[in-house]
């Protein structure tokens, strides 16, 4: 199977696994959450609970747990405790006594501080709106500055997204000490990492 129809069908198995989480009546939180253990392919909160969704095709019955197998349950797991540790970390860095941390979403475990998860934040707070906007200007800012470190990959054109042009330069130059190789990249699956 090619890398690109393999790429379409996992985007329709995530599509499905999303709009049927919603009819659940889950907040989509996040895609593709990237860590250094893989990717988480939703992250959805709703009825109290965070959810972690990992989308696979299976063949006959069991657990859906069980379709994972042994050497993927491990970091599935250590990704969705690696992803509330860091968001209490953030947070434990910016909170303030008489402050109430606002979350989009959900809420991230107890870390001494008051807190309100605020679903689809983004759309209901300026200030979780205002923060979204500062996390991605700040990080489009530190790939123009890297990109001087490392002129091969053209980090200041593409951010670090998966353009064709990016792709590219990977196929030529290899990988920079910037990529991360924790999460299957499609323009990683093109070369022989």
């Amino acid at each position: 199977m090619s890398s690109d129809l393999r790429h379409h069908l996992g985007r329709a198995g995530e599509d499905a696994a999303a709009a049927h989480m919603e009819r659940l009546g889950y907040a989509i939180v996040a895609r593709n959450h990237r860590t250094r253990f893989g990717e988480l392919d939703l992250v959805c909160f709703g009825h109290g609970a965070l959810v972690f969704v990992e989308v696979k095709t299976r063949r006959g019955r069991g657990p859906p747990w069980d379709a994972l197998g042994a050497g993927k349950q491990g970091p599935v797991r250590r990704m969705a405790t690696g992803y509330l540790a860091a968001l209490r970390d953030a947070l434990v860095q910016v909170a303030r006594p008489d402050g109430i941390c606002l979350t989009d979403g959900f809420p991230v475990p107890e870390f001494g501080y008051e807190q309100r998860a605020v679903i689809n934040g983004d759309a209901q707070s300026a200030a979780i709106a205002a923060a979204s906007i500062l996390a991605k200007v700040s990080r489009d800012r530190f790939m123009k500055r890297v990109a001087e470190l490392h002129p091969h990959w053209d980090f200041a054109s593409h951010v670090g997204y998966s353009t064709p042009e990016h792709r590219a330069a990977i196929e030529e130059h290899g990988v920079s000490p910037l990529h991360r190789l924790s999460f299957q990249s499609l323009a990683y699956q093109q070369l022989a990492l």
